[in-house]
């Protein structure tokens, strides 16, 4: 939505579902082996999320865009079916400390501003700040997004 002619705000609110499954298992000759890295869990949770954006022509080269978002998880379920203490298995990796995540929600803030040398060619400085850097069920996608492999 235009403010003034450089300067432009949105907002966004969403409400997402998601479910996962994931474990750690081995196929090996040696029981204690396979015993120690075999693991289920799964987990489902609900997740609210809003935020709103500044963006704002400093000149017509030179962007500004500031950002903030705030995302809650609400009803997550975790079943953990089997689960490994091993010491052969990472502890980041464990069923068991699954439990232990209590983040519940997030801030994060972001900023960016531009310099367009060219139409083609822009040199640019990004920072975010996360109150938790992972926050619930961690998808293939989200990280694709978080690092800007997408």
């Amino acid at each position: 939505m235009p403010v003034t002619d450089t300067l432009a705000a949105s907002g966004w609110i969403g409400y997402g579902e998601t479910a996962a499954t994931s474990g750690t298992g081995a196929i090996s000759d040696v029981p204690f082996f396979a015993d120690a890295l075999t693991q289920h869990f799964a987990m489902d949770e609900a997740k609210l999320q809003f935020g709103a954006s500044l963006h704002w022509s400093i000149t017509p080269r030179m962007p500004l865009q500031l950002s903030y978002e705030y995302i809650r998880i609400n009803n997550a379920e975790l079943l953990v079916e089997a689960s490994s203490n091993s010491s052969l298995l990472p502890s980041f990796l464990r069923g068991t400390n699954l439990n232990a995540a209590t983040a519940q929600d997030n801030h994060t803030l972001h900023g960016s501003v531009s310099y367009w040398v060219t139409p083609r060619v822009h040199f640019s400085i990004t920072g975010k700040l996360f109150r938790n850097q992972f926050l619930g069920i961690i998808t293939a996608t989200s990280v694709q997004l978080l690092y800007g492999l997408r």
